[in-house]
């Protein structure tokens, strides 16, 4: 094995090893005859932040044989602060200060710029008007699960999601809680590598979606700052 393929899931409910077992499949699918879909359980990552390199069933001459896939998994941690519902700002209200913050950076960042307090404020009725949409929706999805004609349930779906995003963009005790599991899964694939193989260091792929592009990116700037 020299090389290990690192992915990272994105926001709103997700399931253990689901996106690594994605991830894997594509790799295994270019193989001739392509290699089964291995279930959760193949790359089951064990205690919450605990870390597995699983390798493909594949053929010694496959190059697939040389990959180690490994997942880095958050979802449990902004899932229980949202459960917990004493933390997150609502979405409107949390939408007003995103607006807020926008046009106060304009402000210093842009001297004489063209925009001014009036187109700001389209964008805080922008954002309620959006919020609003979603409460009709919500409204009429319950009107149409009674009826027995269609049943989904927006609110969760709407608090996992924005609520993932605001927890690591303004919460600095949870995005750090977040970039350690980062860290920490890194620091276990690397040691777990060189126990197996002393003499070498991995190559190490990254296959983030969504916000974990940004987890991953803020990860990486940081090691690298702590490095130089």
């Amino acid at each position: 094995m020299d090389k290990i393929i690192v992915a990272i899931h994105g926001i709103g409910s997700q399931l253990r090893s689901d996106t690594i077992r994605s991830v894997a499949r594509r790799f295994g699918d270019r193989s001739n005859p392509p290699l089964p879909v291995m279930p959760l359980g193949f790359f089951n990552l064990g205690k919450t932040a605990e870390v597995r390199v699983s390798r493909l069933d594949a053929n010694p001459d496959d190059s697939l044989a040389r990959i180690g896939f490994a997942e880095v998994f958050w979802a449990d941690i902004p899932e229980q602060v949202v459960r917990a519902n004493d933390t997150l700002e609502e979405t409107k209200a949390w939408g007003t200060t995103v607006v807020s913050r926008a046009e106060a950076a304009y402000r210093a960042n842009v001297p004489g710029g063209r925009l001014n307090a009036e187109d700001f404020r389209l964008g805080v009725g922008v954002v309620e008007e959006i919020v609003e949409t979603i409460n009709v929706m919500e409204n009429l999805f319950t009107v149409l699960g009674k009826a027995g004609i269609f049943r989904f349930d927006l609110a969760p779906l709407l608090r996992d999601y924005i609520g993932d995003v605001q927890l690591v963009t303004d919460f600095p005790f949870y995005r750090e809680k977040i970039l350690y599991r980062f860290h920490s899964a890194m620091a276990q694939i690397v040691k777990a590598f060189r126990q197996l193989y002393p003499e070498h260091t991995p190559e190490i792929y990254i296959v983030a979606h969504s916000e974990g592009t940004v987890i991953s990116f803020s990860g990486c700037s940081r090691r690298c700052r702590a490095a130089s």
